[in-house]
């Protein structure tokens, strides 16, 4: 508790996944639920803030996936080396493994086995993490190529990086190819 003048306030704490609230209420006034948190200030932290858990990073990518057992088709919202979140309309219950054919631009469509770790509802869709079968070849195939795309992000996020501080430093300019019905001597060098 802190008191400043007359009023006490409560520092409150809820970590959640990806964010970290803070706030704090003034003792002497409950919360009000109908007409919102009446006496509370709230900070929230996001996640680009917070300390990263997970072993391999996770890059944002949109990736179209099709789940077999369940004949749904999806979405990745991100991808990493050991896993990848897909937003699907029919997510299934945590603990399944499934097949999920992923679509790689460039590479091509490969095969992978999964393992919903969690599940969301709004919007919906899965954590999977990927499992390896040894002695499946065909499989570590397909994983060992998806490994390659997802080590090849970095060089491009690091490719993206010099691009971008070079603009910062003026040296280059961001480009842009213009919509198919803006003239195209719109364009200055």
């Amino acid at each position: 508790m802190y008191t400043i003048g007359q009023t006490t306030l409560g520092l409150n704490m809820v970590r959640t996944r990806s964010n970290l609230v803070v706030w704090l209420q003034d003792a002497d006034k409950p919360i009000d639920k109908k007409n919102g948190q009446k006496g509370c200030f709230f900070i929230q932290i996001k996640e680009a803030f917070m300390t990263e858990k997970r072993k391999c990073p996770r890059y944002p990518m949109s990736l179209p996936v099709y789940l077999p057992e369940l004949d749904a088709w999806g979405q990745t919202d991100n991808v990493s080396l050991d896993g990848c979140f897909v937003s699907i309309d029919k997510p299934m219950g945590d603990g399944f493994t499934l097949d999920m054919l992923i679509d790689l631009p460039v590479v091509g469509t490969v095969s992978l086995k999964v393992y919903v770790q969690h599940t969301r509802r709004h919007p919906a869709g899965m954590g999977l993490q990927l499992v390896t079968v040894r002695f499946d070849k065909n499989q570590t195939y397909y994983y060992n190529l998806y490994a390659r795309f997802i080590k090849i992000i970095s060089q491009l996020e690091e490719v993206r990086g010099t691009y971008l501080e070079m603009v910062q430093r003026g040296e280059l300019r961001i480009l842009t190819i213009p919509k198919k019905n803006v003239a195209l001597n719109s364009y200055k060098s």
